[in-house]
């Protein structure tokens, strides 16, 4: 629809064009109860309980917001009809993602993309759901050659806790959840490294890690990564003043904590690994997880959560599952999803309860 319409005009207008699907495709039951705009799009639902959502220029996090919406309402069944934009990337990719998120739960849901103009729903065609990403799940990522380690090992022995996280491939440096460094190859560096060689870019974010591949010149690994661990440390500690870099990816300082004390949330040992969604950016509002094993012996999944996240039940559930299946596991694992009480919302509890599931809820508050 044409971006230069207000937003109440939008509204109204997909309003009005849910209302037509309604009575073309379920005539007797087109009698609206409840309807919202949201940002990226509109909901209504029938007398029957049955809800259709829009939702224009979708991601793969584009699932529970419609979800809830339903479940709040008692839905017994949820249309998601999702719109691509010219230019869209990835729009098999995501439109099947959100396919398959909405295999988890109770509810009989379809996920259908719009063909033609964007005025109208007229023409929609069935999304199958995609495979799951194994390969996101469990870490493939290449181990860092024996100078890298060593200079990851030096920090270590000088007190600092840092870890290394694997997710898609991607080998990060972490210090709290923040990434300090990570694993790269490609051109030439600045210390003089082979074209196709690994070398340790370190910084905060790809800006900050660009800015000092430039300014470090000829020093060692070790000092550069000793230096950028130095501030982070001195920033994002518990109990700290609020700061830039404290306040970055909580979810994944949550999964450090679990990290160093799994008992937290009845396990033996946990290990990270990454979300069927990939991390991509330090500003995103994403989970974090871990897997490893519970007390009785049982294969464990930990999803950490904070602030408010209404995706993060399907993102679970589609996580354990794609750990399930990489790991051939003979049963399900214990499905644990943890953050701040204040995360815990009950629009996520009524969101878990209708999961395929059992999702278990642990509060764990942030260190700050």
């Amino acid at each position: 629809m044409a971006s230069t319409l207000g937003s109440e005009q939008l509204g109204r207008l997909r309003l009005a064009a849910l209302g037509a699907h309604l009575k073309r495709t379920r005539p007797g039951d087109d009698r609206v109860v409840a309807e919202v705009v949201t940002a990226s799009g509109a909901h209504v639902m029938t007398a029957s309980r049955h809800v259709v959502a829009l939702v224009e220029q979708p991601t793969r996090r584009s699932f529970g917001g419609p979800l809830t919406w339903a479940l709040r309402g008692a839905a017994g069944s949820l249309e998601l009809v999702v719109g691509f934009g010219p230019g869209a990337v990835d729009e098999d990719e995501v439109a099947g993602h959100l396919a398959r998120l909405a295999t988890g739960f109770g509810i009989e849901t379809a996920v259908l993309r719009r063909l033609g103009a964007a005025a109208t729903l007229e023409s929609l065609e069935p999304v199958a759901p995609a495979p799951l990403p194994l390969r996101g799940v469990l870490a493939e990522s290449e181990p860092a050659d024996p100078t890298i380690e060593s200079a990851v090992a030096s920090v270590r022995a000088a007190g600092f806790d840092v870890e290394w996280i694997d997710e898609w491939g991607v080998r990060r440096v972490e210090l709290r959840g923040l990434e300090v460094a990570r694993v790269v190859r490609g051109a030439r560096g600045p210390t003089g490294t082979a074209p196709h060689a690994q070398r340790l870019e370190v910084g905060v974010g790809r800006v900050d890690r660009e800015i000092a591949s430039m300014a470090v010149g000829t020093r060692p690994d070790e000092e550069v990564l000793v230096r950028a661990v130095e501030l982070v440390d001195r920033v994002r500690r518990p109990g700290a003043p609020p700061h830039p870099l404290r306040d970055l990816v909580p979810a994944r300082w949550l999964r450090a904590t679990l990290l160093g004390d799994p008992t937290v949330v009845g396990a033996t040992d946990l290990s990270p690994i990454g979300t069927t969604v990939r991390f991509d950016g330090l500003r995103e509002i994403q989970p974090a997880a871990a897997a490893g094993t519970a007390l009785d012996g049982a294969p464990l999944v930990v999803v950490c959560t904070a602030g408010v996240d209404l995706d993060v039940v399907p993102l679970a559930l589609d996580t354990a599952a794609s750990f399930d299946q990489a790991g051939g596991h003979h049963a399900p694992a214990t499905l644990v999803i943890c953050g701040p009480s204040r995360s815990l919302l009950d629009a996520t509890r009524i969101v878990a309860a209708a999961a395929d599931r059992p999702i278990r809820f642990e509060a764990l508050e942030l260190p700050y």
